[in-house]
């Protein structure tokens, strides 16, 4: 309760309230029902998210094999740097997030190599309308574009897509009456996009197919 009314932030009240979040199905129920096993959870908030010391040796005295990364680059890559300066040899598995992990490493970047993700986007993906956005985004920004980058892009063709849907062309329109006449058609929308094929649910999460890789001398590689 203390912390709760100290709490000076939404991050820092987030934070505290999301171990108690009700979940339908968590991750770890998923993976159980994979037949895997859980053997350590560990977590961490925005205020101490760069010492995975402690958790590094639970973990380790768990005996894991694979670890978890369910969030974004730069705390994975002091994890895995951390790990492996403590001796830790662990494989490990991430979504997205982890989307540009090997830069973020920078000098210790050969210690991504057999990180598996899971990412909507590879830059090394063979189909037409991928190599032509990652030519254009390289030409411009002189590096190979991330997944995020990707996502982006897709954004601004959803947003085309939902206003063509939605025949709007009042450039006047509120902004509360725009969100509104977007929402309503965003189930109804289909995105060709460089992350995939890209579809909205009830719910207004977006539907799309992943794609399985793992970082080899800093480059994905496909394991489908």
């Amino acid at each position: 309760k203390a912390q709760i009314l100290s709490a000076e932030t939404m991050v820092l009240l987030e934070d505290l309230y999301r171990p108690y979040k009700p979940k339908r199905r968590t991750r770890a129920t998923i993976a159980k029902e994979k037949g895997l096993e859980i053997v350590s959870v560990q977590s961490f908030t925005s205020s101490n998210n760069t010492d995975f010391s402690v958790a590094l040796q639970k973990i380790s005295e768990s005996g894991a094999e694979l670890v978890y990364l369910p969030f974004y680059y730069q705390q994975a890559a002091l994890v895995i740097q951390q790990a492996a300066k403590a001796g830790y040899d662990f494989k490990y598995f991430g979504c997205d997030g982890l989307d540009g992990l090997v830069k973020q490493l920078d000098a210790d970047a050969d210690l991504a190599d057999g990180v598996m993700l899971l990412t909507g986007f590879a830059p090394d993906a063979s189909d037409e309308k991928s190599q032509a956005f990652v030519s254009a985004y390289e030409a411009a920004y002189d590096e190979t574009p991330t997944q995020f980058a990707a996502a982006s892009y897709d954004a601004i063709y959803a947003i085309k897509a939902a206003l063509e849907k939605a025949d709007i062309s009042d450039a006047s329109i509120s902004a509360s009456d725009l969100c509104d006449e977007i929402l309503a058609v965003m189930t109804q929308i289909t995105v060709e996009g460089v992350t995939g094929t890209i579809t909205w649910g009830e719910d207004g999460e977006p539907n799309k197919d992943a794609k399985a890789v793992k970082i080899v001398d800093g480059a994905y590689q496909s394991m489908d």
